[in-house]
């Protein structure tokens, strides 16, 4: 049985009649809803050496999570957080676009169409605070990874990691000391062996939440660099 989604990002709402369909966009699902909520709840312990001022989103989709974390970034504590959503997918950054502005929030946070961090690592080096992933983790022939449009949001490749181990290689240069980074892995990734690859490279690693959607285990990995 799925945990209740809290209420206030319940209240995010996708658009609809836009020019693209469920075929071209990944509808926000059980993983969505975990990430996003995970994430709220854990930001009211932040202390406020642990406030975000760069946020960024890696393959934001329909734009649920990031406006969902960027609404509650709107607020006195966070408001100088600059936010950042990415999607190789240029009809998922429509989407995402429009969700933020059907929030009021398109003034918040700027929208890339690129693969991944690949654009901003030198700009971005040491810097980001927050980052949330939802990562292509289906496992799938190698081949589909390249595939493009909506299957660059479901299609991992071998153990689902084609993508994952690519991104963690960019976040764990990006991260600022005491940044963390939120992730959605299922019990094919692998995920031990993902935590213990990044605890090599400087970051508290652990399971924060778990849970049973249709037939997969999702977890929520966070990743924090040590100083």
């Amino acid at each position: 049985m799925s945990r209740p989604r809290n209420a206030n990002l319940a209240r995010i709402k996708l658009v609809s009649g836009l020019a693209f369909s469920k075929q071209d966009v990944y509808e926000p699902a059980e993983d969505s809803f975990l990430l996003a909520d995970v994430i709220l709840a854990e930001s009211a312990d932040w202390g406020a050496g642990q406030v975000p001022r760069v946020f960024v989103e890696i393959g934001s989709g329909s734009g649920y999570v990031v406006a969902s974390v960027a609404s509650m970034l709107r607020n006195d504590k966070t408001r100088g957080c600059y936010c950042l959503a990415v999607d190789i997918n240029r009809v998922a950054c429509v989407a995402t676009k429009e969700t933020l502005s059907n929030h009021a929030l398109d003034g918040n946070v700027d929208v890339v169409n690129c693969d991944a961090l690949v654009p901003f690592l030198g700009r971005l080096e040491g810097a980001v605070d927050l980052v949330a992933f939802n990562p292509p983790y289906v496992l799938t022939p190698d081949e589909e990874v390249s595939r493009g449009g909506i299957a660059a949001a479901w299609a991992g490749g071998h153990k689902g990691r084609a993508v994952i181990d690519r991104v963690m290689e960019m976040v764990a240069g990006t991260i600022a000391p005491d940044g963390r980074m939120y992730m959605i892995a299922i019990h094919e990734n692998e995920p031990e062996e993902i935590m213990e690859e990044m605890r090599r490279r400087g970051f508290d690693a652990a399971i924060v939440a778990t849970q049973v959607a249709d037939e997969e285990v999702l977890h929520v990995l966070r990743f924090i660099r040590q100083c």
